[in-house]
């Protein structure tokens, strides 16, 4: 009997609130001031009383040298509240719904939101998923001005309609107007079938087949990178965060559609000549093809897309600077015969804007595919478990050969002097002192990682070589070998640094203890970098 009372309130409240808002807003307004703020006669909030619950926020963007663009209706929600999705299937609660008042606007395809609802079940409603937003949640439309508009930054008013709920049943109607302000432009590049981008050396394309899709089936996006001869790209590794020697593809707006995992049709190269691990590399034009998957109950219309993408150029001796585009579009939902293909709008973008994006290695999604061809594995795993051999035979002959180099000499004579002092002392301290010492040479090492680290975080993404493709190391390094070469010709002599010869620098060399040899480990270090 508890349950049948339950259904049967929720009905009629739900029955209400459906007049109540299908009533026009100058009856509720006039309601609300006869009722002192109640639901007409019958006791309920207001509808003006969801404004407290729900706020809602707009604005709009269009594509520069075309009528389309994109909406966005940005709703907080308080503590304790929700709202229902815009998919609430029929036979529950009211589902959120958004219009467009006037002539200037129309939309051109569904309202999306930016992440999925939470699904509750209750007594009232049983077999029924009730879908709730919580919190804040954003909604993306397409939109597309009229013809007949001749405005550049239209007017745009939309109206919400649906309800604010608690989380023990009570709710508060919702229908509010809501001005959407002009956010700007995007895709200011230009229009263009194909992008280059400064001092880079690929042009890419982007394309979505076929053009129009019906709810349930699928397309394929496809990025092609046609590269200079020469110069290759770098592969795309699902899951993996690294983001040197690797193509960076980000779906940032996916409006409810699905994304797998992009397969290239390239062939894989393999680069061994300057890390310990391979480094895989596509060497002629290479195409990535996404598949997205339509959900069955999507509506009619266009789904917008946003992808970035980050790439670097490379030839066998240097690299261009890490580069980036921001490609749009939108994929056509419905069963129209007369539709074109989707034009792809390239803009310029940050490369770390791509390389530090949250979504970086989660917006793939399960679409139950077996493994994809073509597909470069991590380097990690090409490269098998351990070094091979006669990698750890080289490094060895490198560091014996590298003491026969004029610049060690002063390096060999200091060690050797350390073991005299050392010789009268017992085996634990020499153990410790030359502890010691090792711990001087590795915080010089450690000293610039984290220079290196510091240059990441500040921006900047740095491969192996690539301080050489950036003018700013190669005009001073310039200046420094010529001075370097006029040395060694005779015109002047450059002595070794002041601090190095001090008297200060001495003391701290010959003093006892680990400090001293802690010293001399840093002091050895600097002395070998000609090397």
């Amino acid at each position: 009997m508890l349950v049948q009372s339950q259904l049967i309130h929720r009905v009629g409240l739900t029955l209400l609130m459906a007049l109540w808002a299908a009533l026009p807003a100058s009856v509720q307004a006039q309601s609300k001031g006869k009722g002192g703020g109640q639901f007409g006669s019958f006791g309920f909030p207001a509808a003006g009383g969801a404004a407290k619950n729900a706020t809602f926020e707009a604005s709009y963007e269009l594509q520069k040298g075309s009528r389309e663009g994109r909406v966005r209706v940005t709703a907080s929600i308080a503590d304790g509240w929700h709202m229902y999705s815009v998919s609430q299937p029929d036979g529950g609660p009211l589902p959120t719904k958004f219009s467009i008042q006037g002539e200037s606007v129309k939309l051109a395809g569904p309202f999306i939101p930016d992440h999925k609802p939470d699904v509750s079940e209750y007594d009232v409603w049983p077999g029924l998923p009730i879908e709730e937003h919580h919190g804040e949640v954003t909604w993306l439309a397409p939109i597309e001005l009229n013809e007949d508009i001749a405005s550049e930054k239209p007017s745009l008013k939309l109206v919400v309609d649906g309800q604010v709920c608690m989380t023990d049943g009570a709710c508060v109607p919702v229908r509010e107007e809501i001005q959407a302000g002009f956010a700007g432009f995007y895709g200011e590049s230009k229009r263009v079938e194909s992008f280059r981008a400064n001092k880079t050396h690929a042009v890419w394309t982007a394309a979505i087949e076929p053009a129009q899709a019906k709810p349930g089936e699928s397309a394929v996006l496809t990025l092609t990178a046609k590269i200079d001869p020469g110069y290759h790209v770098y592969p795309f590794v699902a899951g993996d965060d690294e983001t040197a020697f690797r193509t960076l593809i980000v779906a940032k707006t996916k409006s409810g559609l699905k994304f797998g995992e992009p397969a290239a049709d390239g062939e894989i190269q393999y680069d061994r000549r300057l890390e310990d691990e391979p480094i895989a590399y596509y060497a002629e034009s290479v195409q990535w093809k996404i598949p997205i998957s339509i959900p069955a109950d999507a509506q009619e219309g266009k789904y917008p897309i946003e992808l970035l993408l980050g790439f670097m150029t490379c030839d066998d001796r240097s690299c261009d600077p890490p580069n980036a585009t921001a490609i749009s579009g939108a994929l056509m939902v419905g069963s129209d015969s007369q539709a074109q293909p989707a034009a792809m709008v390239f803009a310029e973008a940050k490369y770390q804007e791509v390389a530090s994006a949250p979504m970086l290695t989660s917006w793939i999604d399960d679409l139950g595919g077996g493994d994809k061809p073509g597909q470069a594995e991590s380097p990690k795993k090409a490269a098998g478990l351990g070094l091979e051999l006669w990698m750890v035979f080289a490094a060895l002959a490198g560091g014996f050969i590298l003491n026969f180099m004029p610049c060690v000499l002063p390096v060999i004579g200091l060690k050797l002097m350390s073991f005299v002092n050392q010789s009268g002392n017992n085996h634990s301290r020499v153990v410790t002192l030359n502890l010691s010492y090792v711990a001087g040479i590795l915080s010089v090492m450690l000293v610039l990682a984290a220079a290196n680290v510091g240059a990441k975080l500040a921006g900047d993404a740095f491969g192996w070589g690539q301080q050489f493709t950036r003018i700013e190391f190669q005009v001073p390094m310039a200046v420094l070998i010529f001075a370097m070469a006029l040395s060694f010709l005779g015109v002047w002599e450059i002595p070794i640094p002041g601090f190095a010869m001090s008297s200060k620098s001495g003391e701290l060399m010959e003093q006892e203890g680990h400090g001293g040899a802690f010293f001399k480990g840093i002091l050895t270090t600097v002395l070998a970098t000609p090397c």
